[in-house]
């Protein structure tokens, strides 16, 4: 009975950590040359469905709410709807608080054209949480870019700005959308695309701009412009 006991306790957390893993790698598809996120996808689902038998609580939510964001990643793949809103929302009614269910849910908010407030009060509600910082704000910016609109611009702006008040880090990609939305706001032939400045107070929006865009390492061929 003692072996037996101790193989279960064994084989429950190669169970746990294979989950660990299917979620890791979703959070992190990024299909290579030839791939799709179905290449991805398809070998973590069945991990992800068996756990909900057993799971229960925050784990079973952050399970449904990777459940949905596999079912978005698909739906990039062939455009077939699948509904992962229903996922996130069952998994908030388990978990209110779950960071991974308000980010994706505020995703795809965005992602469908709807209130960029809707999509800011998700990502805020995942914030709270004090799990997943970095991954929120990861996928907070990949919606805001995705949205391609001088109200997600100055979304964007601000939630940057936020980030630098936060002494949060910054990916190179993001820097470089952001100094694109300042060129563009402050070019002298682009004065009707100003809006995204409204987002933050200008004292601040020099404090973000030093911040990003005045070290060493800044692109040399781009300093002209910069200054």
């Amino acid at each position: 009975a003692t072996i037996v006991g101790r193989l279960g306790e064994t084989r429950e957390q190669v169970r746990i950590r294979q989950e660990d893993l299917a979620m890791a790698w979703l959070r992190d598809a990024h299909p290579g040359p030839g791939k799709t996120f179905a290449d991805i996808v398809t070998p973590v689902l069945p991990v992800l469905e068996r756990g909900l038998l057993t799971a229960s609580g925050e784990r079973k939510a952050d399970l449904l709410a990777h459940l949905g964001w596999a079912a978005f990643l698909q739906f990039r793949d062939d455009g077939r709807l699948r509904n992962p809103e229903a996922r996130y929302q069952e998994a908030l009614r388990l978990d209110p608080e779950n960071p991974y269910a308000h980010a994706h849910l505020g995703h795809w908010m965005l992602w469908r054209n709807g209130p960029l407030a809707a999509g800011a009060a998700e990502f805020s509600a995942a914030l709270r949480s004090s799990r997943a910082r970095d991954y929120v704000r990861k996928i907070q910016i990949a919606a805001l870019q995705n949205r391609r609109s001088e109200e997600g611009d100055g979304e964007l702006l601000a939630v940057v700005n936020e980030m630098r008040r936060n002494k949060e880090l910054l990916d190179d990609r993001t820097r470089a959308r952001v100094f694109t939305i300042y060129v563009s706001a402050l070019d002298r032939h682009e004065a009707m695309r100003r809006q995204p400045l409204n987002t933050v107070p200008p004292v601040e929006h020099l404090e973000t701009f030093q911040t990003l865009f005045s070290d060493q390492g800044f692109e040399p061929s781009r300093r002209a412009r910069r200054d």
